[in-house]
């Protein structure tokens, strides 16, 4: 019984990511007015997307702004992938309120 409960713990702890909920994106133009859990903005004025806005993850309920912009720090990056998943790097560290460090990776989150 303590084997199977072992292996049961095991599995659980090795695929818990992909049972995550999974975030989404969406190009607009201007900041959204009230943005969803889970659901990424990427802000495009003009050509070039230049901010990324989304919850924190954790559920605090802040709103985490990434500068995308190539002359300003800290810059971010983001990818997406074939099947529409977004990445985002390098981590995300928020040095006030919830203090949450995390990694967005095919479109879920990966805490550090």
């Amino acid at each position: 019984m303590k084997l199977l409960r072992s292996i049961a713990g095991w599995f659980r702890q090795k695929y818990s990511y992909y049972s995550q909920p999974k975030f989404n994106f969406e190009v607009v133009e201007n900041d959204p007015e009230s943005i969803p859990p889970q659901k990424i903005f990427i802000i495009k004025e003009g050509v070039q997307p230049d901010s990324l806005i989304f919850k924190c993850p954790c559920g605090c309920g802040a709103d985490i702004h990434l500068n995308l912009l190539k002359d300003a720090k800290p810059r971010w990056h983001f990818k997406i992938n074939k099947r529409g998943n977004i990445s985002i790097y390098p981590s995300v560290r928020r040095t006030k309120g919830c203090q949450s460090h995390f990694y967005l990776s095919n479109g879920r989150v990966d805490w550090v």
